[in-house]
């Protein structure tokens, strides 16, 4: 599996290539190099995580839920929110989305969600108890989460609601 995860890196100037060659609508950059980092953020996690030892030991944790997470909430949102934001005819949608404060609320949230995943993954690797039996160090854990969560929900009701069409009275 570790070669195979080091063969996506050569993938990397390809597509790099191809996208410094479009011309990418107003408020789309920041999304693209969002995209980018989760990229590389996944695949540098996914490196270490193969490392002998570490998968061992984060097994059924935290820690590889934030894997998931740097995959979901991260890059493929961060996708999914370029193309919409490439393909909007609108301009509408390209507006809201292309605001900082979603961008920043989303992307920070994110960034939250996972540290405190693999904060708390990394901890309940060494002592499984501090989940299960609800300490401190893992309610904490959990508070950051919510904050977290509500940043995230946050971004997207102010996205839905500069994205929708607003009725005139």
């Amino acid at each position: 599996p570790i070669i195979t995860l080091f063969s996506q890196i050569l993938w990397w100037p390809v597509l790099v290539n191809v996208l410094s060659h479009f011309t990418w609508p107003e408020g789309s950059r920041r999304w693209l190099l969002a995209f980018a980092v989760w990229g590389v953020i996944l695949l540098a996690t996914a490196l270490l995580t193969f490392l002998p030892g570490l998968l061992d030991s984060w097994k059924y944790t935290n820690a590889l839920v934030a894997h998931t997470h740097i995959a979901m909430a991260g890059m493929l949102t961060c996708f999914l929110v370029l193309v919409l934001v490439v393909l909007d005819k609108t301009g509408r949608r390209r507006a809201a989305l292309s605001r900082w404060p979603g961008f920043l609320l989303w992307n920070g949230g994110t960034y939250l969600m996972i540290g405190g995943l693999l904060w708390l993954g990394t901890v309940e690797a060494r002592r499984a108890t501090v989940v299960y039996f609800s300490e401190p160090a893992s309610q904490a854990i959990y508070l950051l989460r919510l904050l977290a969560g509500l940043m995230m929900i946050a971004a997207v009701i102010g996205w839905l609601k500069a994205s929708l069409p607003r009725k005139e009275t």
